[in-house]
């Protein structure tokens, strides 16, 4: 993935997909873990969705990954911290 986040495009929700789908064949059973937790145990904060709930529970992408929505989101936010895109893999596994 070329980063040019911001400049010719915002590509902050196709890497936390790119991610997330790469962390499901790294690590399948920690990635299978994501799927049962509730929005409180993920650490989700609804600041993220302007306190809507229902935002964090269907995210538009998430027809295109195996992660549940609150996964995409959280790694997305995560996006700025990276220097390169291969770390949001890591991010996603860590989240």
């Amino acid at each position: 993935v070329l980063g040019l986040d911001g400049v010719l495009c915002a590509s902050a929700e196709e890497a936390s997909i790119a991610a997330c789908r790469a962390a499901y064949v790294l690590w399948p059973q920690v990635m299978k873990n994501a799927q049962e937790m509730t929005l409180n145990e993920a650490g989700v904060r609804q600041s993220w969705v302007d306190y809507d709930w229902e935002q964090l529970l269907e995210h538009r992408s998430s027809k295109l990954s195996p992660a549940p929505p609150w996964l995409l989101y959280k790694v997305q936010q995560l996006r700025p911290a990276c220097r390169a895109e291969w770390e949001l893999i890591v991010f996603a596994r860590l989240c």
